[in-house]
């Protein structure tokens, strides 16, 4: 039953729809007719009051710069003031020298004179000054040089003193006046050199500055003045000592001033000491042995150096050169 009226509502339904499309018809055509568009605008906001606008202020110039300074006017340099001498510091003392040091660095400047005549054998020492071959000794060793004639002296070195060179004079002072009640002349100073060595030999540097009380001198020398016989004349030996200074000496009259060093005892003051430089612990010549009091024994006597100043002196007087130039230019 169901069925049947199933198929009975879709046979309607179909029978219903072909009624309804046999029953459509076209709308007739219209002509179309173009209509002017008029007073449109866009959909935007509407649009605001015309504003005159002013123009942007031009910037300000900028101020003016204030001119340049006028050019500095040159004052003269004014020099500094010279620094105080508290800010200098003073130069270090020169290095002491040891003995053996001193002996191994001046043996070679030492020098004996020797000469030979008919009558005696005579030596004495002699202080290298410059490497020309310049030696200071003694003006009586020089007077003696000069008597016997320089082809029966000349110079030795080394330990025995062996011949190494000729010997010629170069300066003695004036030699006239004596230290008062003695022979010995004020001067006792004079410069020979040694000329054709055979081998070579150092010099030493002389200072001009005076030592005061109780300073110590080193010595080298060959203490033999007059020798005896050829045995002995052949075992001169370098002899080194050292000297305290116990007082001054007068050489040339004036009481107010001193010229010389005074030692008591020591190993160089035995005869042949003529000659011996005094060095001092720096290795500078400081002066030149020329007399010795009498006396059994070194022990007992003194011997008398002259300084170096009094020699400058001298020198000064009789040549016009100090002892600096006279060395350098001889």
């Amino acid at each position: 039953m169901k069925i049947a009226l199933q198929i009975l509502v879709l046979v309607f339904a179909a029978a219903l729809g072909a009624f309804l499309i046999s029953s459509l018809r076209p709308l007739p055509a219209e002509p179309i007719t173009a209509v002017e568009i008029r007073n449109i605008e866009l959909p935007t906001a509407p649009a605001r009051e015309s504003q005159e606008i002013e123009p942007s202020p031009l910037p300000e110039p900028p101020p003016e710069l204030p001119p340049p300074p006028a050019p500095l006017k040159k004052e003269p340099l004014v020099p500094l003031a010279p620094l105080p001498n508290f800010l200098s510091l003073p130069p270090p003392p020169p290095p002491q020298l040891s003995d053996e040091e001193f002996y191994r660095r001046f043996s070679g400047s030492i020098v004996q004179v020797y000469c030979t005549t008919p009558e005696e054998l005579f030596s004495a020492s002699g202080v290298i000054v410059n490497l020309r071959g310049l030696f200071l000794t003694n003006a009586h060793v020089a007077e003696i040089v000069e008597k016997a004639g320089a082809n029966r002296c000349q110079a030795r070195h080394g330990n025995p003193a062996d011949p190494f060179a000729k010997i010629e004079i170069v300066f003695i002072p004036d030699t006239s006046v004596k230290i008062s009640d003695t022979e010995v002349p004020q001067r006792d100073f004079a410069f020979l050199r040694i000329v054709d060595a055979i081998s070579s030999f150092s010099a030493a540097e002389i200072t001009e500055e005076d030592a005061g009380p109780g300073a110590i001198f080193l010595t080298l020398g060959y203490p033999s003045e007059f020798l005896k016989g050829l045995v002995s004349s052949v075992n001169s030996n370098l002899v080194f000592s050292s000297l305290q200074v116990d007082a001054f000496a007068d050489v040339d009259g004036d009481t107010k001033t001193a010229e010389g060093y005074v030692f008591h005892g020591g190993l160089i003051l035995q005869k042949g000491s003529s000659g011996t430089a005094i060095f001092t612990r720096e290795g500078k010549i400081a002066g030149l042995i020329f007399a010795t009091t009498k006396g059994d024994t070194t022990a007992e006597r003194d011997g008398i150096a002259l300084m170096t100043s009094y020699m400058n002196k001298i020198l000064k007087l009789e040549t016009g050169q100090g002892l600096a130039e006279f060395i350098a230019g001889h």
